[in-house]
């Protein structure tokens, strides 16, 4: 077995790192564990890699009338709030207005 594999196995955790799931949850994740190791063993093991060209998934949401305004606005909300409030919930607040008054979504 090459090294690589062999290392990458070794990461996995036990189906006995989990002592208080059930009987039939401790046999899924023996299962689960097995298909992991098998795949590992005929193609080897995966690594993510960064990718400069990543970032072009989101180039769509660019064309959306607005959102980068309602982005800013949320994050000056989120840094007034003080930590107060975190920028979801300047968010939502903000999304509910919006909506409240009759704007495009």
């Amino acid at each position: 077995m090459r090294e690589d594999v062999r290392q990458e196995i070794g990461r996995l955790p036990l189906a006995s790192s989990w002592p208080d799931v059930g009987e039939r949850e401790q046999e899924r994740r023996e299962k689960v564990l097995r298909g992991i190791v098998q795949r590992i063993v005929e193609e080897g093991p995966r690594r993510a890699m960064a990718s400069p060209e990543r970032g072009r998934q989101f180039i769509p949401f660019a064309a959306l009338r607005g959102y980068d305004e309602m982005l800013e606005e949320v994050e000056l909300r989120a840094a007034g709030a003080g930590g107060r409030a975190s920028a979801v919930d300047a968010e939502r607040g903000h999304l509910g207005r919006r909506n409240d008054a009759g704007g495009a979504l």
